[in-house]
């Protein structure tokens, strides 16, 4: 949500201005910022709601936690469930690059743009999915399912879950 927010405000490396962040919206009492937040939030629990439940094809969820914490298996769950391979000096390579070349600078320090009202929506909409994806995989048992609790979860990803489809293969192990 931040990053597009900064995106949005100032380019692909760019941050967005603190006053973005204050600026008024066209609804009494929220700024452009609090209204970015939710409809964002709107938008993410659409989409997944969308893939998890209309979706005829076998689904593989990533969870953010898990690829930055294990992003070499992560990896190779992807490329499984995509039934592709990569040799080893690639994984390699994209495990040590892993941060990528386009990053922002914290260009504010001892700033918090998440009201707590905004923490405590992400955290439902977040339970939601979650709710969502264990429910499918209990119907269809082919996702492998390590959920990370976490009571404060990075900016750059509040949300933390991202659905791929792929109608190629039945079973995600």
């Amino acid at each position: 949500m931040m990053a597009d927010f900064n995106r949005l405000h100032k380019g692909h490396i760019g941050t967005a201005p603190k006053s973005a962040f204050k600026k008024k919206s066209h609804e009494p009492n929220k700024s452009d910022w609090t209204s970015y937040v939710f409809n964002q939030l709107s938008v993410w629990e659409s989409l997944h709601r969308q893939w998890i439940t209309k979706f005829l094809g076998p689904i593989h969820v990533v969870f953010y936690e898990l690829l930055v914490r294990d992003t070499r298996n992560s990896l190779l769950g992807i490329l499984n469930f995509l039934n592709h391979t990569v040799s080893e000096e690639d994984m390699n390579c994209a495990v040590a690059k892993r941060e990528g070349i386009y990053k922002r600078k914290k260009k504010y320090k001892d700033f918090e743009p998440f009201s707590p009202e905004m923490y405590s929506a992400i955290y439902t909409v977040r339970q939601r999915v979650l709710k969502l994806v264990k429910e499918y995989n209990d119907k269809h048992k082919n996702i492998t399912l390590v959920v990370v609790e976490s009571t404060v979860i990075a900016s750059e990803n509040l949300l933390g879950v991202q659905i791929m489809g792929n109608g190629t293969k039945k079973n995600v192990d």
